[in-house]
């Protein structure tokens, strides 16, 4: 139901200036939609066309959920669930391991632009990733060629990995919560740029069998009946592995990723 100024102010406690730009972010956003004509404000675009997408895919969210939740104990590190929802990948549901926490909130998102989204682009159609990495090759052409690298690796691996050293790990959380913070989109762009240029995106199969290594995030893809991408499952491990050590992981990821996608009957292109 559309609520005005006042009403919002009211049922929230805030001063009318601090609900006028809040509310003013979220327009901007697409999470709230203002009506001009009567200053009322209503769910908007953003918020409808994700729950519309989550309503439609309850069974599948529920088998998600339920998937994630077991891997989490299984494993001992955060399991989440990732959507592409229009121009970002947000974390729609975080099962942490019994007895640690997360970092990591429900309705986290970072941009779609390169080098994030991997778990998506590296099974979606070729125009589609296409356009991903033309985007990175217009600002940053070291990170397209990487780019094109790691996405063939990615699908033959059947999960991404998201790698960062111990220094920029501490920028890397601070951005990402600026990320969540109350910013118009263009001050969010310039962000998500600057997060761009701290991630080293992946591995190359090589550069696996070397050492160890510091992985903040894995993703595996579930399909639907189409093929295409309609989720990432996702585990958070914390410290350093070897290439041995996020194999295994890895792949008991990409198995209970695959076990939503045939209990939903999807299929992997």
């Amino acid at each position: 139901m559309p609520m005005t100024l006042t009403d919002l102010v009211q049922a929230t406690g805030m001063s009318r200036a601090t609900a006028y730009a809040v509310l003013s972010t979220l327009v901007d956003r697409g999470w709230v939609q203002r009506n001009d004509v009567d200053k009322s404000y209503a769910i908007g675009s953003y918020l409808a066309v994700l729950g519309r997408e989550l309503a439609a895919s309850r069974p599948t969210e529920q088998l998600a959920h339920d998937a994630a939740a077991k891997l989490a104990v299984e494993v001992g590190f955060t399991a989440v669930v990732v959507h592409l929802v229009n121009d970002a990948v947000v974390v729609t549901d975080v099962l942490p391991a019994p007895g640690t926490t997360s970092g990591i909130a429900v309705g986290n998102r970072v941009p779609f632009l390169p080098p994030f989204g991997p778990g998506f682009v590296a099974w979606a159609a070729s125009t589609e990733q296409e356009e991903w990495l033309a985007y990175a090759g217009r600002n940053n052409p070291a990170l397209e060629a990487r780019l094109r690298e790691v996405l063939p690796a990615i699908r033959d691996r059947g999960y991404s990995l998201e790698r960062l050293d111990s220094a920029s790990a501490v920028a890397f959380d601070v951005l990402g919560q600026l990320q969540d913070d109350v910013f118009s989109d263009a001050v969010r762009e310039v962000l998500g740029r600057m997060l761009a240029l701290l991630a080293q995106v992946d591995f190359l199969p090589s550069e696996l069998r070397r050492g160890k290594h510091a992985v903040t995030s894995m993703a595996a893809p579930v399909f639907d009946e189409t093929g295409a991408v309609v989720l990432n499952l996702a585990l958070q491990p914390k410290g350093t592995f070897s290439g041995q050590e996020l194999s295994r992981l890895g792949e008991s990821l990409a198995t209970v990723a695959a076990g939503v996608t045939q209990t939903i009957g999807g299929v992997s292109p």
